[in-house]
């Protein structure tokens, strides 16, 4: 278990706005969580706005199939 977070935590610090694009359509999806909403993917103003961009993308597909 804390290998698993350490790599987590690794991705995040290494620049990796794909991740948090992913955690926050995760987020949308799933629920929120400590994975998706841990305090590492807004640790800069790129990997929030990457997060929010994820959470947005996962709301347009959500009301494309209602």
């Amino acid at each position: 278990m804390l290998d698993h977070l350490k790599k987590f935590v690794e991705a995040h610090n290494s620049g990796n706005e794909r991740l948090a694009f992913a955690m926050g359509y995760d987020c949308e999806v799933n629920g929120p969580n400590e994975r998706n909403c841990h305090f590492s993917l807004f640790a800069k103003p790129e990997y929030t706005k990457a997060w929010e961009d994820g959470k947005k993308q996962a709301q347009t597909e959500a009301n494309r199939q209602a």
